[in-house]
């Protein structure tokens, strides 16, 4: 067997993370986890290797992304033998993920991460599935179409809750409510210029700055055309179409 292949960086950094480390406590996270023979799997800072072993038995390939540098021996001694896996020493929020394959994503990330990470993962188009363990407060606010970043998501990700993990779970055991969740690429796209327009509509429209985005009139027909009831109470397809009125009304269409 070949060795298992280590690209280097010299940035070493380390963030707080709450580790699970029980071999049975991680099986039944994982359980919720869809992982096949045929998947290809990058895992966000794998620290040991914990999780990176029950992918790693499962998945075509996985490829660890892990910026300690540190920790970097110790995933090339655990996983050795095994001619699946990759292990590369770099910060994800610079990695740049392939845009030839679809692939999914899994990661016990940082907590002070999450926002970060979730806005980098949104604009890859090749991420088909994406499971994280966050805050279930920040989980909550990736579902709420009330928000920014629910709005920013909620076009390209179907995303849900899949299980409440038990705090005794980790260590250091954490001060939050913590779950792991899904998100699950649609089929809808955007250009990246096209995406900046949204991004731009959406910081106007959580703000209810519709005098910006619109007349009065411009409203009513948006609203109209979108068969909307209460603009405090969206579906994905009215705000959607919301956004198609505004750039029709703006000339950017």
């Amino acid at each position: 067997t070949r060795k298992v292949k280590v690209i280097m960086n010299r940035k070493s950094v380390r963030f707080g993370q709450n580790f699970v480390t029980s071999i049975n406590d991680i099986n039944k996270i994982c359980k919720k986890i869809d992982v096949n023979s045929n998947d290809v799997y990058f895992e966000i800072g794998p620290g040991k290797g914990h999780f990176t072993q029950y992918f790693v038995e499962r998945a075509k390939e996985v490829i660890v992304i892990e910026i300690d540098s540190e920790l970097i021996p110790i995933l090339n001694n655990k996983f050795s033998d095994l001619d699946n896996i990759k292990i590369v020493n770099h910060d994800f929020m610079s990695y740049e993920l392939p845009s030839t394959f679809k692939y999914k994503v899994f990661g016990n990330i940082p907590f002070n991460l999450s926002t970060s990470i979730i806005r980098k993962l949104s604009l890859e188009k090749y991420a088909d599935e994406i499971y994280l363990i966050v805050e279930l407060g920040f989980a909550k606010r990736l579902e709420d179409l009330n928000r920014k970043m629910g709005l920013m998501l909620a076009p390209f990700y179907e995303i849900s809750i899949l299980y409440n993990i038990p705090k005794r779970y980790f260590h250091p055991i954490p001060s939050v409510e913590v779950v792991l969740i899904k998100l699950k690429r649609t089929s809808y796209n955007m250009s990246m210029k096209e995406y900046i327009k949204y991004e731009d509509f959406i910081e106007k429209w959580v703000k209810k700055d519709y005098n910006v985005l619109f007349t009065k009139n411009q409203l009513k027909q948006a609203i109209r055309y979108g068969n909307i009831d209460n603009l405090r109470i969206l579906k994905v397809d009215q705000i959607l179409s919301i956004f198609e009125s505004y750039k029709l009304f703006n000339g950017l269409k």
